[in-house]
């Protein structure tokens, strides 16, 4: 249980990064303030529920809300909605070599 709330609370930081930083108003500039939305894309349904529950009770405290989509085609999937119209805002990868051949690709952004 302890594992699950440490993976929570980084997430959540990883949501608020992203968040500040993933919106632009039409003209290109920034929005001053957080999405209404977050789009997380993640590898297993097997936690969905649990992860949305609390994303839903995070959502409450900060004004950001979070989708949680999963693929169980993740390796191949991920990459094409990365370069979509619409990616997602953050992956939560299931391998961490997954995150190297991201960045290979030029799909890993900078949150600083």
């Amino acid at each position: 249980m302890l594992r699950h709330r440490a993976g929570i609370y980084a997430l959540a930081v990883l949501l608020a990064a992203a968040a500040g930083c993933s919106e632009q108003e039409p003209d290109g500039s920034a929005k001053t303030g957080p999405p209404e939305t977050v789009t997380i894309l993640g590898a297993t349904s097997d936690h969905k529920k649990y992860m949305q529950r609390h994303f839903d009770q995070w959502a409450k405290t900060s004004g950001i809300h979070v989708t949680y989509v999963t693929s169980s085609d993740f390796e191949n999937e991920a990459p094409e909605r990365l370069r979509s119209a619409d990616p997602p805002d953050l992956l939560l990868l299931p391998q961490p070599a997954l995150l190297s051949q991201f960045a290979e690709k030029g799909d890993v952004k900078d949150l600083e």
